[in-house]
């Protein structure tokens, strides 16, 4: 498991953007998933209040990790109270859980083992990218060490 960031829950991505960018002079890059980058590691993320599925919620932050061996994970976690785990569109899995003082942890699978199980589920390179929503460079790229 690798340290992939800070998680920041925010109603409004535009807002806040310009706020760590004119405040705080920190100019953030969108990723695939619309979420802000700032530097250092801070991810800005729009999020509504959290719901069934055990996302964060406004004024709300999280630790990020990025898993390889995300089964590996999940089977740790079995058993654990408030863990909440969802697939996205994507196929990407990702885990929500609190530490014994509340903070929030998100454990995403990294992309590149989505792409792995994705292909070892039968999938093609161009249905992966498809089901992924990303060009079928991205899928070699991550099948080639990116």
């Amino acid at each position: 498991m690798r340290y992939a960031g800070t998680l920041i829950a925010v109603r409004d991505l535009g807002r806040s953007r310009t706020f760590y960018r004119t405040v705080l002079g920190l100019e953030g890059k969108e990723d695939r998933d619309g979420n802000v980058v700032l530097p250092g590691g801070v991810v800005l993320r729009r999020t509504d209040p959290p719901g069934p599925d055990g996302g964060h919620g406004p004024s709300d932050g999280a630790l990020w990790f990025e898993e390889s061996d995300m089964d590996a994970f999940l089977e740790r976690l079995h058993g654990l109270d408030g863990t909440e785990v969802r697939e996205g569109p994507d196929g990407q899995r990702i885990a929500h859980l609190r530490d014994p003082d509340g903070h929030g942890i998100e454990v995403s699978e990294d992309m590149g083992s989505v792409v792995r199980r994705l292909l070892s589920d039968g999938l093609t390179a161009e249905q992966t990218a498809e089901r992924m929503g990303v060009p079928l460079s991205y899928v070699w790229d991550r099948l080639t060490g990116w």
